[in-house]
Parts: structure tokens; C-alpha cells; sequence
């Protein structure tokens, strides 16, 4: 972008950075309760039964996303930068090894992206399968 406008190296003058976090939670629950009589004919051998269920479902999630940005305020120039200032860079330096270093870095980013949604996609099963068993598990203790 300096060799674009004209210029021979450029100076970052202003740096801001931040972190924005923001959690979300909710749930909700639900009830349910129920009760059978069975009155049994005069003169029947079975006896009167009253059969009473109840259950209680809840749900809960909490989510909790932190954005972080950093903004750079730089400013071109032609010329040589002054001797010894750090916060000044030769665009024709980094322009001559930056495509190698770029090329290598985007094959990089692009298998971390991979990776990670394949890592997500199993998450999203393994947590399928553990609710599974979790919903296995409950059922059975209810009815020991």
C-alpha cells in the first residue's frame, strides 16, 4: 500500500487495542406431575390403586464470547526513515520478502481452519453421545 501511494516506508503513530466480552444464559424448566385412580368393581379380588408420577426437566445454557481488535494509524512517507526509529518500516525491504512469508502463512491458516472444524464436528457428536448415554443413565436409575 506505501509503494502504491508513492511512498518509501511507513511510521505506525497510533496503536489501539481492546478486548469486548459478553456472556448470554438462560434456561428453563419444566414440570409435570400426574396421577391415575383405579377403582376396581364391588366384589373384585384387585384392590383400589392410586398411581401418582412426577418429573421435572431443566435445561440451562451460558455462552460467553470475548472479540479482541487492534487498530494500527500509520502515515507514509518518502525518503529513508530516521536512523533508529522503531516505529518505522522500508516498504521495498518487507515488499521483497513478504509473498514468500505470505504464501506460507495462508497454506498455515488455511489447515488450522481445517483442523478446527473438524475438531467442532466431533464435538458436536461426542456431545450428542454423551447426552445419550446421560438420558440412558437417568431412565434407568428412575426406574431401579
Amino acid at each position: 500500500m506505501t509503494l502504491e501511494h508513492g511512498g518509501d516506508y511507513f511510521a505506525i503513530v497510533d496503536e489501539k487495542e481492546g478486548t469486548n466480552t459478553s456472556t448470554t444464559s438462560g434456561g428453563s424448566t419444566d414440570n409435570d406431575a400426574k396421577v391415575n385412580n383405579t377403582v376396581q368393581p364391588v366384589g373384585s379380588v384387585f384392590p383400589n390403586t392410586t398411581r401418582a408420577e412426577a418429573s421435572t426437566s431443566s435445561n440451562y445454557y451460558s455462552s460467553t464470547e470475548t472479540e479482541h481488535s487492534s487498530i494500527k494509524t500509520f502515515r507514509i512517507f518518502k525518503g529513508k526513515p530516521a536512523p533508529g526509529d522503531l516505529n518505522a518500516y522500508d516498504a521495498h525491504a518487507l515488499t521483497a520478502t513478504m509473498p514468500a512469508q505470505i504464501a506460507t502463512d495462508t497454506r498455515q491458516a488455511d489447515a488450522v481452519a481445517q483442523s478446527a472444524i473438524t475438531m467442532s464436528t466431533w464435538q458436536y457428536v461426542l456431545y450428542g453421545v454423551l447426552a445419550v448415554v446421560l438420558l440412558i443413565l437417568v431412565s434407568n436409575a428412575s426406574h431401579a
